[in-house]
């Protein structure tokens, strides 16, 4: 949490905290969000912990306080479903028509359609790495 402050305090920007364990080695709690709840500057959240359940978390702890972002490629549609509002992802540079209308249904609450696109989306994404 010093990162970030340090980081609010040296620019006017609005600035995205971004949770991700696997490359930081470590996990931030939805708790530790809320410390920052007086920096207006900080302004959103990237959640890529792959525990999608954070999202509840966060939104149970503070509110709207936070603009929330999926960052995981294949929890995107249970992000949606949760309260995510955008989807920082690098699936869409293999997908990116595939991934647009997934989150345009997504959005639209559309989930069996989406969850058509999302199943052969990740399906292809598996057969390409065996």
């Amino acid at each position: 949490m010093t990162h970030f402050r340090t980081v609010a305090r040296a620019t006017d920007l609005p600035i995205l905290v971004y949770n991700n364990p696997p490359a930081l080695r470590r996990r931030h709690h939805a708790g530790d969000v809320r410390g920052l709840g007086g920096r207006k500057d900080l302004v959103a959240i990237k959640e890529s912990s792959t525990m999608v359940r954070r999202i509840t978390d966060i939104k149970n702890i503070c509110g709207d306080r936070y603009i929330l972002f999926s960052g995981v490629d294949d929890l995107v549609l249970e992000s949606v479903m949760l309260g995510s509002v955008g989807w920082v992802s690098g699936l869409v540079n293999a997908f990116p028509l595939e991934s647009r209308r997934l989150w345009d249904l997504a959005v639209a609450g559309n989930y069996g359609e989406a969850l058509k696109i999302y199943r052969c989306t990740r399906r292809c994404c598996i057969s390409t790495r065996t």
